[in-house]
């Protein structure tokens, strides 16, 4: 008897080279390997700082702008480079917007979604008032001296505002006042000290204020006071002496 066997011959599928490389702007890349034709491939990309993802080149695949890529593999080995471009830089202008502004700082060329620290300093008799935005939408407004942000796609423009803290004293002379002294400008808050020189024959009543509310009046001839936020005007009164001169004390004698 004769027997005859099938011998059943066992194959590998082939397989495909994918490499992968890095170029311009690019830290790190992934995929590389072998893969069977009609496998799906997903290679990636990691862009270093400062850089934005251009594309993927390479032999007989259609290039592709994300940085993660996937494709159906071909019969045939595969070369992809992740390329990249610097990213633009965006122009930040700080600007003092007035006279109680002495300086600003922060200002500069700067990446899109890069942090960003302007400060001001204020001059002596003003408070800081705001940070005023050319572009609200991308950056607010903000009440701070020192003030951090991400910077947006694209130029703007901060200006540093204040508000004037200084207020006025104005002191007039009343009846019997010969001269005064201590008038000026003033930061609210400041000590002042408002004096006044009577005429002869004269007595000191008080100081009398233009608002009683924010300043009282006083019965002192040297008087101190805490500057309030409002514009003032003082004015020293004086009374006659009481008595009589010696002449008119003999006349009334008779």
């Amino acid at each position: 008897m004769l027997i005859i066997k099938n011998n059943e011959e066992k194959t590998d599928e082939k397989t495909f080279a994918v490499s992968v490389f890095a170029g311009n702007g690019i830290s790190d890349v992934t995929g590389s390997g072998q893969y069977k034709a009609g496998d799906r491939v997903t290679v990636k990309a990691t862009v270093k700082n400062n850089y934005v993802f251009r594309n993927w080149t390479g032999n007989n695949i259609s290039g592709s702008t994300n940085s993660s890529y996937t494709f159906t593999m071909p019969k045939k080995d595969v070369t992809l480079t992740a390329n990249a471009t610097q990213a633009p830089m965006y122009t930040l202008t700080v600007v003092k917007g007035d006279d109680g502004i002495s300086s600003v700082s922060g200002g500069g060329s700067y990446y899109a979604g890069e942090s960003v620290t302007v400060t001001c300093k204020i001059s002596t008799g003003y408070l800081s008032d705001e940070w005023y935005s050319s572009n609200v939408n991308a950056v607010a407004n903000k009440s701070s001296q020192s003030y951090t942000f991400t910077m947006p796609s694209g130029n703007l423009t901060l200006t540093a505002k204040s508000t004037d803290n200084r207020y006025t004293v104005t002191l007039s002379k009343g009846t019997g006042i010969s001269s005064v002294s201590g008038g000026g400008t003033y930061t609210a808050g400041d000590t002042v000290t408002v004096g006044c020189t009577p005429k002869s024959d004269y007595d000191f009543s008080e100081w009398t204020s233009s608002n009683t509310s924010k300043l009282k009046n006083s019965s002192v001839q040297s008087y101190s006071f805490t500057m309030p936020k409002e514009t003032l005007i003082k004015s020293g009164c004086l009374e006659r002496r009481a008595g009589f001169s010696a002449g008119e004390v003999e006349k009334s004698q008779k």
